[in-house]
C-alpha cells in the first residue's frame, strides 16, 4: 500500500513540474510584415514599395530604430537602441571651451556636418558631439550628434515607444542658436539647443553671452545614424 502510495505522489510531482516548466517556456512571435522583410534582407526600396512609411518607424534597422525616412531615395535616419535604458548624460562643450561655432544648421540630414564642426576645433575630451562622433555601436563607426530637426523628429515619431527606451528629460541636438542683443556695438547671445522629450519643446541645454560667460547643463545624448 505504501509503495502504491509513493508511485502516485512521485507521478502527481513529475507531471506537475512538467507542467509548470510548459508554462514558463517563452512564446516566440513569428516575425511579419516589414520586421519579416528585414530579417530576410529585403531592400529599402523594395520594402517602400510594399509597405507605407509609418510601418517602418520604430523598426530595429541597422543598428537602431527609424524614425526618419525619405521614400523617394530610400534612405533614412535610426537612433541608437538604448536596450538598457542608460543614455549616457555629458555636457554639449568640452572642459573650458564655449565658442560659437558658424555653419550649424536644424535641419533634417545636417547633423553628420554639424557634429564634424563641433568635434573639428575641439579634439578629444568629454562632450557629446565627441561621444557619438567616436561611438561604435552594432558594428557600425559612422553615428553622430543629432540636430534640431533630426531630434524633434526622433522625439515625434518613436519618442513614446517602450522599446525604444527614452528619458522623459533633456536630449541635446547639435544646433546651435544665437540671439542679436545689441546691433552697435554687434553683440549676440548664443545658446545650444535640444529637445525635452517629456513635453516635446524646445530648451536650452548650454548658453553663452557676448563676452563669452558659459552655462551649461549635462543633457542626455542618443547618436543617430544614416541607412543607405
Amino acid at each position: 500500500m505504501n509503495n502504491i502510495l509513493f508511485i502516485s505522489l512521485a507521478t502527481f510531482i513529475f507531471f506537475s513540474c512538467s507542467k509548470e516548466e510548459k508554462r514558463l517556456e517563452p512564446i516566440s512571435t513569428p516575425l511579419t510584415g516589414v520586421e519579416l522583410a528585414i530579417s530576410n534582407g529585403v531592400s529599402m526600396e523594395s520594402i517602400l514599395a510594399d509597405y507605407p512609411v509609418t510601418d517602418l518607424y520604430g523598426k530595429n534597422y541597422q543598428g537602431g530604430l527609424i524614425f526618419y525616412v525619405d521614400s523617394v531615395n530610400a534612405t533614412g535616419l535610426v537612433a541608437m537602441y538604448d536596450l538598457n535604458n542608460d543614455d549616457d548624460t555629458t555636457y554639449w562643450w568640452g572642459y573650458n571651451y564655449g565658442y560659437p561655432i558658424n555653419g550649424l544648421d536644424n535641419s533634417i540630414m545636417s547633423g553628420q556636418n554639424n557634429t564634424n564642426l563641433i568635434v573639428y576645433p575641439q579634439g578629444v575630451g568629454d562632450y557629446a558631439a565627441y561621444y557619438c562622433d567616436t561611438l561604435n555601436h552594432k558594428g557600425y563607426s559612422d553615428w553622430f550628434m543629432p540636430s534640431l530637426g533630426e531630434l524633434a523628429e526622433m522625439q515625434r515619431k518613436i519618442g513614446n515607444l517602450s522599446i525604444a527606451n527614452f528619458h522623459l528629460d533633456a536630449y541635446m541636438s547639435s544646433t546651435q542658436d544665437s540671439l542679436l542683443i545689441n546691433t552697435s556695438p554687434v553683440q549676440y547671445e548664443y545658446k545650444e539647443i535640444g529637445v525635452h522629450f517629456g513635453t516635446g519643446d524646445a530648451i536650452t541645454i548650454a548658453q553663452h553671452n557676448y563676452q563669452n560667460f558659459l552655462f551649461q547643463m549635462k543633457g542626455f545624448v542618443r547618436p543617430v545614424r544614416q541607412f543607405n
